[in-house]
């Protein structure tokens, strides 16, 4: 039961909802190793579900609860946490700001810039399509 409110909290569920998902949902069964197949073995009442986490908040048992689960997966996969970062770097992808036509121009751009530096005979055989690529490069700068 501690398993399925844990889950409830993670994925901020409404106790329906966490029925439903302890019900029916295969990842739920494999996370809290339920392996009788039958209807009795995956199903909780919203009442009980609801009385476990009443019992859970009132005996102050969130944080202990949180450093076991803690400590089993540091355990289970030989993590270090003093090697954790504790900035808040924030790492956004391009591809939210960018279409995927300006994302292609970039990438050709690039290519071409690279093609030019290292491979100046292969750049030139380009003829026409590096012309243009310098005329847009020149166009684009001008701006």
């Amino acid at each position: 039961m501690l398993g399925v409110v844990l889950l409830q909290q993670m994925e901020d569920l409404t106790d329906e909802q966490a029925v439903r998902q302890f019900a029916f949902s295969i990842e739920w069964h494999y996370a809290l190793n339920v392996t009788d197949p039958s209807d009795f073995g995956s199903y909780v009442s919203a009442r009980t579900l609801w009385t476990m986490r009443d019992t859970v908040g009132r005996l102050g048992l969130e944080q202990s609860l949180f450093e076991n689960v803690t400590d089993a997966l540091k355990k289970l996969f030989e993590l270090d946490p003093s090697k954790q970062r504790l900035d808040s770097v924030h790492i956004f992808s391009n591809m939210a700001h960018l279409g995927r036509i300006r994302i292609f121009v970039k990438t050709v751009r690039k290519f071409m810039v690279n093609l030019k530096r290292h491979h100046a005979d292969l750049y030139q055989a380009l003829g026409e399509v590096a012309t243009r690529y310098e005329e847009k490069k020149r166009r684009t700068v001008c701006r």
